[in-house]
């Protein structure tokens, strides 16, 4: 039997937690007997032992969201950053003067 995966990344080094819970599915079905083709959509396609690898067919428009996707945090985080909020009147805030 033949299985096609399009999983969200075969690469370690990419930053998706659900990485290491596909290399182990993957790798079950290969022990049991099962044929795997895994693609990514996001990321390069990486081969290994247990599974075929098919090339990335949306390689470009990820590669394009992680890109636009970093820059807006970056500009995000830089401007916040520069922003000058109001400190509390009278010290460090104390919720036993607002109960009282």
């Amino acid at each position: 039997m033949k299985l096609l995966f399009v999983v969200s990344s075969l690469d370690l080094t990419q930053p998706f937690s659900a990485t290491p819970a596909w290399w182990q599915l993957l790798k079950g079905l290969y022990e049991i007997g099962v044929e795997v083709i895994a693609t990514p959509y996001q990321g390069p396609a990486v081969e290994s032992l247990w599974w075929r690898a098919a090339p990335n067919p949306a390689q470009l428009q990820g590669d394009a969201f992680k890109v636009v996707r970093d820059t807006a945090r970056r500009v995000t985080q830089s401007s916040s950053a520069e922003v000058d909020y109001p400190q509390p009147q009278g010290g460090a805030w104390n919720p036993a003067r607002i109960a009282g």
